[in-house]
């Protein structure tokens, strides 16, 4: 019976505390969140509605807006785009703080510990934070390129541990691997094991989105299933290997490692 690979995903975790832009800018008037951050379009913030209902929402409640233009590093320094913050006049001292260190992590690689540090810089508790990381980690590997999973035969598994998880042997794959994805960026399921016992080695792996979008091609349409499947084939490997983003992790016992 072939697997249904939908089943293999479960929902992905609500951790917004806020259901609308008013009650989160409400919270940073009550002092109970320090900072909102919103990034746009340098040319078209006054036009979008986004912008026009935060400036109303904040005149309201006597907050304030900073607008600061965001240095683009793979353009050169092209300004393109711009944080629009929310804050009080006492705690706009975390704005220049974000600021200085989005630059720092823009330029050398965004990490868990950046992430945590945002959520502090936006007055999350460390709790909180670590919800969110959690979360995240569950879903994706990393902060960068797009996270797919395969499932690898013993013998590709044997290859990949050998290669110290960094790539994959074209060699393994004559017969072609299919490789899926969730479009809703769904977590895999807990207690998964029992569910996928004897179809493999369940794997995942990030890779830059260029040739992500060559293994599963333009996804963009609505359809029955949010799983996209594609095939992993010796040509498509050799593309794979130099474009990856992380190492490939392995399912064990409910843990990716």
């Amino acid at each position: 019976m072939k697997l249904d690979l939908s089943s293999l995903f479960e929902a992905k975790a609500e951790l917004s505390k806020y259901a609308g832009t008013r009650e989160e800018l409400e919270a940073i008037a009550q002092g109970t969140k320090a900072m909102s951050a919103f990034l746009f379009q340098s040319a078209s913030i006054d036009s979008h509605p986004l912008y026009n209902e935060l400036h109303q929402i904040a005149s309201g409640l006597n907050l304030s807006i900073v607008i600061s233009n965001k240095l683009d590093l793979e353009q050169g320094g092209g300004l393109g785009m711009a944080y629009v913050f929310v804050t009080t006049h006492s705690e706009q001292w975390r704005v220049p703080a974000y600021i200085s260190f989005q630059k720092v992590f823009d330029h050398y690689g965004w990490s868990d510990a950046a992430e945590h540090l945002e959520s502090l810089l936006l007055g999350y508790s460390d709790e909180e934070a670590g919800k969110w990381l959690a979360a995240h980690s569950a879903a994706r590997i990393g902060w960068t390129g797009k996270t797919f999973y395969l499932f690898l035969s013993s013998t590709q598994a044997t290859s990949v541990r050998a290669l110290g998880m960094r790539c994959i042997d074209p060699a393994t794959t004559v017969d072609p691997v299919q490789i899926f994805f969730n479009r809703k960026l769904n977590p895999i399921r807990r207690g998964i094991d029992s569910v996928i016992s004897g179809e493999g080695t369940l794997a995942r792996v990030s890779v830059r989105e260029p040739v992500f979008r060559e293994l599963f091609g333009r996804q963009t349409m609505p359809g029955d299933s949010d799983v996209i499947t594609a095939l992993l084939t010796p040509e498509k490997v050799v593309k794979l290997n130099p474009a990856l983003e992380s190492n490939f992790q392995f399912l064990e016992s409910g843990i990716w490692r």
